[in-house]
């Protein structure tokens, strides 16, 4: 019955106890941040933070079958994937990083939704909207504002990017492959949301 929140974190006076992965505050404008709570809510059994030396902001989370904790976020700074056998899509500004119960240490960290930057902008690749781990460990994520470029698999719906905007993925357990992806739909959609259950 503990509960995990994740959020955006700034340097000070951020309650983060010692013991977690990151317990220290990495840098840039903010730091992506998890923590695991006391079933009451009183206190801060745990936590760590997470990201690069830009902005980090996670925007969901969830528990896999193992109790792992793992969110999907985006960041102003390419993050590295580790281990390096994990999918991942290249040049991105999207991360779903996985980490023990305990919060002491990462599992894996991936990187999806493509993006640009230059030295004036930054543009994601994809606004996350919906995330969740199935029953199986397989990981859906979906987004809106997806660019061209991002990787289908040959059952997508639709393959190319048109004004399209919605995207959806998922990947193997633990982040080992892409077993589905496709944008949705051909024709023109201002935003999306999806929702999952964890049937699939």
């Amino acid at each position: 019955n503990n509960v995990y929140v994740c959020g955006i974190a700034h340097e000070n006076g951020f309650p983060m106890p010692s013991g977690g992965l990151h317990d220290t505050y990495i840098g840039g404008g903010t730091d992506a941040f998890v923590v695991k709570l006391s079933s009451d809510g009183s206190t801060i059994l745990n936590g760590t933070f997470w990201g690069t030396e830009g902005i980090d902001i996670p925007f969901l989370m969830d528990l896999d079958n193992k109790d792992d904790v793992v969110i999907f976020g985006q960041s102003h700074e390419e993050i590295e994937h580790y281990p390096p056998t994990v999918y991942s899509q290249p040049n991105s500004y999207q991360f779903i990083s996985a980490f023990t119960k305990d919060l002491t240490e990462l599992k894996y960290s991936t990187t999806v939704g493509g993006g640009q930057k230059n030295q004036w902008s930054y543009t994601p690749g994809l606004v996350p909207v919906a995330f969740m781990v199935d029953d199986c460990g397989y990981i859906y994520f979906s987004g809106y504002y997806a660019e061209s470029g991002l990787e289908t698999t040959s059952d997508a719906l639709f393959t190319n990017c048109t004004h399209c905007y919605v995207y959806l993925g998922v990947l193997e357990a633990e982040a080992q492959g892409l077993y589905y992806a496709t944008y949705y739909t051909g024709n023109h959609v201002d935003g999306g949301t999806s929702r999952f259950d964890e049937k699939g």
